[in-house]
């Protein structure tokens, strides 16, 4: 249906399958106010088959709320869709059939024990082995009768629909819409927008000694530092420069940035020199 003024013909059409292929038929059609749905034509076939036709109070979409939610679910799913695989609005129709395809085949908890709509319908749990990733590209073998020797076997296209567990809908580069049984999909080329991260980069920072504690008297001292940083500017540096391949680099005891001083380095404050005795009595004394 490309035109609101299908919509008649449509709902006819619907009303005849349900009657033919599950036997039941429909005794009351909820609408709006919309010409689509308010003409002659419609109101006199719901005539002739015994359907009531209600029509909610203008201006007050609440009233028809089912179907109101409804539409919002698939129009956002549709949106989402299209947005993700930077596809163009034109193939919005195919989004929002897709979308409400694989929705009839999710558990629904509106429904007895979570079942699927599908189930609902026609008694049996549906087959999902065949679905593939909206948009994903995709090959699809030329028939043999339209093949020449130095043509290609295949052409690329892009997932946009299914029709049934084994027909696939898809469209060319030249927006022309194709169905196929033979595809051959590459789903991890679908062309997402999604852009690469920026390469993480860390700040250099030069230590400052700002004071110094003995640790033992006499033996040692230890140098305090923080993460200030100097007054040159800043650089930044690739990962690779700050760590470089060796894992004992000063740069690894920076990496806690929570810490305001760290211990670096003990530094040995005096080397007392070292007196060699020249006979027994002398080393005997010796402190």
């Amino acid at each position: 249906m490309c035109h609101k003024d299908e919509t008649t013909r449509a709902i006819i059409e619907l009303d005849k399958v349900i009657e033919m292929k599950f036997q039941k038929r429909v005794h009351t059609l909820w609408t709006d106010n919309g010409g689509e749905f308010v003409n002659q034509q419609l109101q006199t076939y719901c005539q002739n088959h015994g359907i009531s036709l209600v029509t909610s109070v203008a201006y007050n979409p609440e009233l028809n709320g089912r179907a109101e939610r409804q539409n919002q679910t698939h129009i956002e799913g549709a949106r989402t869709m299209l947005k993700d695989l930077q596809l163009g609005k034109d193939l919005w129709g195919e989004a929002i059939s897709t979308h409400i395809y694989i929705r009839n085949r999710c558990p629904s908890s509106i429904l007895p024990n979570n079942i699927t709509p599908y189930k609902k319908i026609l008694g049996q749990p549906p087959s999902v082995d065949h679905l593939q990733v909206f948009g994903s590209k995709c090959l699809i073998k030329v028939p043999d009768e339209n093949w020449s020797k130095l043509n290609d076997k295949a052409l690329e296209c892009r997932l946009i629909s299914f029709e049934g567990d084994s027909i696939y809908i898809v469209v060319n580069s030249d927006k022309k819409r194709l169905r196929s049984h033979n595809v051959i999909f590459m789903e991890e080329k679908a062309n997402r927008g999604v852009k690469d991260e920026p390469a993480i980069t860390f700040p250099m920072s030069k230590p400052t000694i700002v004071n110094q504690e003995p640790a033992h008297s006499g033996s040692a001292y230890i140098e305090k530092v923080s993460d200030s940083m100097s007054d040159e500017p800043k650089k930044q540096h690739t990962k690779l420069e700050v760590w470089g391949t060796d894992p004992t680099r000063w740069s690894e005891h920076l990496s806690n940035q929570g810490v305001s001083e760290k211990i670096l380095v003990m530094k040995a404050v005096s080397n007392p020199k070292i007196r060699i005795p020249k006979a027994y009595t002398d080393a005997f004394n010796s402190p």
